[in-house]
């Protein structure tokens, strides 16, 4: 990670990332894959040394949320959430991923999601209202 090179990019390994095009972070031991929107749903996929912790704390926490102990989301990728038995998946937009939520989390998530997206909860699940 080299530095935040303004309000709306990020420069890792010297390439630089526009912030609004990462959909999500997902942290596996010292590493964490950043996973950047390219042309239509297709994703491409950096790996940096650092921290979940650091790396959300260089972007704009009323975009990006703490799903998950390993996983950060973009909340502009998310399209819905739905519970299976006692778990909760994120679904996102490339329609290729899904991303687990913490039940510990479920309070905060669920009313950020439905202001910033304009989702509506079912029994168990939420979608984005279409139309």
């Amino acid at each position: 990670l080299d530095s935040f090179e303004s309000a709306s990019e990020l420069s890792l390994q010297g390439t630089r990332i526009q912030i609004r095009e990462i959909s999500h972070i997902t942290a596996e031991e010292h590493y964490c894959r950043i996973f950047v929107k390219q042309n239509s749903n297709v994703l491409q996929e950096f790996s940096v040394k650092s921290t979940l912790k650091s790396l959300l704390s260089q972007l704009p926490d009323d975009r990006f949320f703490h799903i998950h102990r390993s996983h950060v989301v973009n909340l502009e990728f998310i399209t819905g959430i739905e519970k299976n038995h006692r778990t909760y998946q994120v679904f996102l937009s490339d329609r290729q991923n899904t991303l687990p939520l913490s039940r510990h989390r479920i309070s905060e998530v669920f009313p950020k999601i439905e202001t910033y997206l304009n989702i509506k909860r079912g029994k168990n699940n939420i979608h984005q209202e279409t139309g």
